[in-house]
């Protein structure tokens, strides 16, 4: 057995991870999941709302589509990994089912990409950068990119993040402290569990989402400050802003 670390899982443990501890989650907790998350975050909703008619917008790792229709006058096409979350889209735009670390789009053909509450999911620093490269790719160059990822941190200067605001999850949850991942070359991982509605206490965690009498538990790398930054500045590309924003770390 040895515990989580990035430096030293193959990039094909980490998609199993990623499969099992992600999307084969998110396929499962899809209805739920979405009757819970309907509404664009304010900041996200206010970028969208500026852009100019006319313009290309990819929404990568769509899920339920909550960040579509914000734009007048846009052309939007969306994709997601988890069929079932791209099901709850229809009526709202352009949806297919897809990898973001191998999108199906040209090259330089988006005047704008956003990708919300995404590569947070990504296991490895590798796996991460290559989904921003994979951005950057798609993305006209005088094109405009936002990115939100989860922060370990969540307190700001405006105090808690909603996170931590939200009542904790039943006790009956957070039982597990460590899970065992045990993967298909016989090699076991360990990896924590984290206590909902609380501080997180590693940067590499699996975390509970209730679904009917079932708990999922859903891998997150909780991003550090300045390491979305670092990340997009190691594919090539400039930054016009970062900023947190309620538990999320946000770059431009």
């Amino acid at each position: 057995n040895s515990t989580f670390n990035d430096d030293l899982i193959s990039s094909e443990e980490a998609e199993e991870l990623e499969k099992k501890y992600v999307n084969q989650v998110y396929e499962k907790i899809a209805d739920h999941f979405c009757s819970t998350r309907y509404k664009a975050w304010p900041k996200v909703a206010e970028f969208l709302q500026n852009i100019p008619p006319g313009s290309l917008i990819f929404d990568i790792g769509c899920g339920n589509g909550k960040n579509m229709n914000h734009s007048i006058g846009c052309y939007e096409i969306g994709c997601d990994a988890s069929y079932n979350l791209s099901k709850h889209c229809s009526g709202k735009s352009e949806v297919l089912v897809a990898d973001c670390l191998k999108l199906p789009f040209r090259d330089d053909c988006a005047d704008v990409v956003i990708c919300i509450a995404v590569i947070h999911h990504m296991s490895t620093k590798e796996r991460r950068k290559k989904a921003i490269q994979e951005i950057l790719r798609v993305l006209h160059p005088k094109g405009q990119c936002l990115v939100y990822v989860w922060s370990m941190k969540q307190e700001g200067p405006k105090g808690s993040s909603a996170y931590l605001k939200k009542s904790r999850a039943p006790l009956s949850i957070l039982e597990s402290k460590v899970e065992e991942i045990k993967l298909s070359n016989s090699r076991t991982i360990q990896m924590p569990v984290h206590k909902n509605r609380t501080e997180f206490s590693s940067k590499d965690i699996l975390v509970p989402f209730k679904s009917g009498d079932k708990v999922e538990h859903r891998f997150y790398h909780l991003f550090q400050e300045n390491e979305l930054e670092d990340l997009i500045k190691d594919c090539g590309s400039n930054i016009i802003k970062s900023y947190y924003d309620d538990g999320n770390w946000c770059a431009l």
